[in-house]
């Protein structure tokens, strides 16, 4: 059976001159049958402000929480979304999030489904309909429950959600949280107008427009490896409200054909003839690419900053590969204290040598798939080795951050050489 992820149910709101009282005595907490679970990347609003406790206090006149949260707005200062938390214990994922959302909210990012034949009772509060979820959730420290609200006051979306360990404790608690945000209307929405919008920006440069940029064009490259090209030019993006101003730009180059149809061929001959194998040219092998970014070094980045004398913090040869039990591929056993800045070191320019560079490309066992399981007798993935190489490069207050995969130390040397040197 098609299964349908069971979202917020717009029903008509009925005007608060009909309410027949507060009727949350009569509240049904629906208890369906978890079809599956389900992840979400919802499209990001333009901006986000942090809720004064002034602000949250005019939005939930009638609860008494200790929440906090974010506004989002849309590119022009119109209020789009509330995000809105407050923790119910120290376990993971123990928390009450309020979503409130014009015409919708986004800020959901997984959520469980049902079958096609679940249709939920509706609650009345106030007079508003109101569709309430209560169901158990098996977990390994012991079961939980999770509860959803859904309503809707005039084209405002209201969203709560919670895991609680005890069914009867949760349903207090989301009887009061609806009861509270109905109550709470909509008046509130004036607390947002004309909102402090911050720079804003975001466009497309050639790579000619990307070397002329004034903050940033003298630390583009111009010695670009052979064989490799940036399809889609350079981005330009500022994003007041979270401090970044940057500008990125990727090269790629084609596959090596012959090289990796020839791993494929002698990996085929491996597997028995009823396996679906996917043909070549469908699997996915990554091309060779080198992502360039550069920004207006922010403080966390500052937090990944590391001398070159301390190799511990990024040389990859101190941490050889090594196959576990248990685990088809090799990894590193890096000591936690380490483990941040050994993967994404940022180094002072007037300390970077082509040793540190040297220091910073890796052997990588890549898995790539290239047939179905379920009718693979060995392993589905055919296994790769690929250099990867990733840093910072402070110069003063601008960070130049390299990402590259399949090419060496000296081609990125190469690119890097004429800013080092000036």
């Amino acid at each position: 059976m098609r299964k349908m992820l069971i979202v917020l149910i717009m029903l008509t709101v009925l005007p608060l001159s009909a309410t027949c009282g507060n009727t949350q005595e009569g509240l049904i907490f629906n208890t369906p049958e978890v079809a599956g679970f389900m992840n979400f990347s919802p499209a990001p609003h333009a901006f986000w402000l942090g809720l004064t406790d002034a602000q949250l206090d005019a939005i939930f006149p009638t609860l008494d929480l200790h929440l906090t949260g974010r506004a989002y707005f849309s590119r022009d200062g119109e209020f789009a979304e509330l995000d809105t938390t407050m923790p119910l214990s120290d376990m993971a994922r123990h928390e009450l999030q309020i979503l409130v959302g014009a015409g919708r909210v986004r800020h959901i990012f997984s959520d469980y489904f049902f079958e096609d034949d679940f249709v939920p009772q509706i609650s009345y509060v106030y007079g508003i309909p109101v569709t309430l979820l209560m169901f158990e959730i098996p977990r390994s420290w012991g079961n939980q429950y999770y509860f959803r609200a859904d309503f809707v006051i005039g084209n405002i979306v209201f969203h709560a959600r919670f895991w609680h360990e005890n069914a009867a404790d949760g349903q207090a608690l989301m009887t009061n949280v609806v009861n509270g945000l109905i109550l709470g209307g909509t008046q509130w929405l004036d607390v947002f107008a004309n909102p402090d919008i911050p720079e804003l920006r975001a466009e497309s440069l050639t790579f000619e427009e990307a070397l002329k940029d004034a903050d940033f064009g003298a630390f583009m490259p111009t010695n670009i490896p052979d064989g490799f090209e940036s399809l889609y030019g350079a981005h330009r993006s500022v994003r007041g409200h979270v401090g970044e101003n940057s500008m990125s730009i990727s090269w790629e180059s084609s596959i090596d054909y012959d090289y990796l149809y020839e791993i494929y061929t002698n990996w085929v001959e491996t597997q028995d003839a009823d396996a679906i194998v996917f043909p070549f040219e469908r699997i996915f092998w990554g091309e060779p690419s080198v992502r360039w970014i550069i920004s207006k070094v922010r403080e966390f980045e500052l937090e990944r900053l590391v001398s070159v004398d301390d190799h511990r913090k990024y040389d990859w040869s101190l941490y050889p590969s090594v196959v576990h039990p248990g685990f088809d591929l090799p990894r590193r056993d890096i000591p936690y204290e380490y483990f941040h800045h050994v993967f994404d070191p940022v180094f002072l320019a007037e300390e970077f040598t082509l040793d540190v560079l040297r220091a910073r490309e890796e052997l990588r066992h890549i898995p790539i798939q290239a047939a179905y399981p379920d009718n693979v007798p060995d392993d589905f993935m055919i296994h790769l080795t690929r250099n990867f190489i990733r840093f910072g490069i402070l110069f003063d207050d601008v960070l130049v951050r390299i990402d590259a995969q399949g090419l060496t130390y000296e081609q990125i040397w190469v690119m890097l050489k004429g800013l080092i040197e000036n």
